[in-house]
């Protein structure tokens, strides 16, 4: 799952879409001069989706090999355009249903993909991305609830072993269950090498409970991290000890980091500020933000291990929550500039 284009691999595998989106177009007749002309131009132009053209598509077919070539030179609005045209047109096809909801997430068009998630349910409730969608379409509305009910129920295989516990242990802070919280986190520690992780939102979670003393030896034990700790771990570790108190604990946790990342601007403005004497914010300060850190941290995971498809859906997901968590854009815009894009 971690390397498949898709959120749901087993979902859109019906039988020849091609064909049966041909038979369609075919019944209301031209649909041989639709694909002669369509390639034709795609010949003249350089290409469909690239902003050359602007074909005005009025069959299934025609949307659907537009959206086909976008997706083949990774042009995520072009896709999530044709598919959602192809959709407009076969409304009941699953296979278009699920790429449309795919390619809205990856163009950033959260709210269009709400819309599409719920009728993938209504089809297949089990579908894992459908309900990620609909589960942050709820968290940001607050309503942790509904958003903890939808949980229920997902298949714990792949990035899922990592999505549910986290999503879930969030949710559940969001009703104010820390304790519910910390061990419906639990599973994430016990996957190969995602320790830090958990060590990571264990004091997160503790942080906002107000449980400190818990909160600070998970953010010590976060930080042990093999080949060191990335700057946003340190800078939420050390932004704790300020807040505690602890300013030579915290001004020793971003000086080891310095020394390593001479160049990061971030932890150097964390070493002024602490000079300045002014304590930090929580680096995340509601369940909201902490949903949008666990899907982040997520994508990051994803990008390491060259998912940069799925590490896009999680970002824009992040985004979704929290639309001003930086670090997101920065590393959905990083995703998007290496697939080739700039939107």
């Amino acid at each position: 799952m971690l390397a498949g284009r898709r959120l749901d691999g087993a979902e859109g595998q019906t039988a020849n879409l091609q064909s049966r989106l041909r038979l369609n177009a075919a019944r209301r007749a031209g649909t041989v001069a639709l694909v002669l002309a369509l390639g034709a131009c795609a010949g003249q132009t350089g290409g469909l989706g690239d902003g050359s053209a602007d074909l005005q598509l009025d069959s299934a077919l025609g949307n659907y090999l537009a959206a086909r070539h976008a997706e083949r030179i990774r042009d995520f609005t072009g896709a999530a355009r044709y598919f959602s045209e192809a959709l407009a047109r076969e409304p009941e096809n699953f296979e278009l249903l699920t790429r449309a909801h795919t390619f809205l997430i990856d163009a950033g068009e959260f709210s269009r993909a709400v819309a599409v998630a719920e009728r993938i349910l209504r089809l297949n409730p089990a579908s894992p991305s459908a309900s990620l969608t609909l589960v942050v379409d709820a968290a940001r509305r607050g309503d942790f609830a509904a958003a903890r009910q939808r949980m229920e129920g997902q298949p714990l295989a792949g990035v899922n072993r990592l999505v549910v516990p986290l999503m879930t242990a969030w949710l559940e802070l969001g009703q104010s269950r820390p304790a519910a919280a910390l061990n419906a986190l639990r599973p994430v520690g016990e996957v190969s090498g995602f320790k830090p992780l958990y060590e990571y939102h264990a004091a997160l979670i503790n942080d906002l409970a107000d449980r400190l003393d818990a909160a600070e030896a998970h953010y010590r034990r976060s930080l042990e991290i093999e080949g060191g700790p990335p700057a946003r771990l340190v800078e939420a570790a050390g932004g704790f000890l300020e807040r505690r108190g602890q300013a030579d604990a915290a001004r020793a946790v971003y000086a080891l980091y310095t020394a390593q990342n001479p160049d990061s601007a971030t932890i150097g403005a964390s070493l002024t500020r602490l000079g300045n004497g002014s304590a930090p914010m929580r680096l995340v300060p509601d369940v909201k933000a902490g949903l949008a850190e666990a899907l982040f941290n997520l994508a990051g995971a994803l990008r390491q291990e060259n998912s940069n498809s799925l590490a896009l859906v999680y970002g824009r997901l992040a985004m979704a929550l929290v639309p001003d968590l930086w670090a997101a854009v920065i590393q959905v815009a990083d995703v998007l500039e290496s697939q080739g894009q700039r939107t």
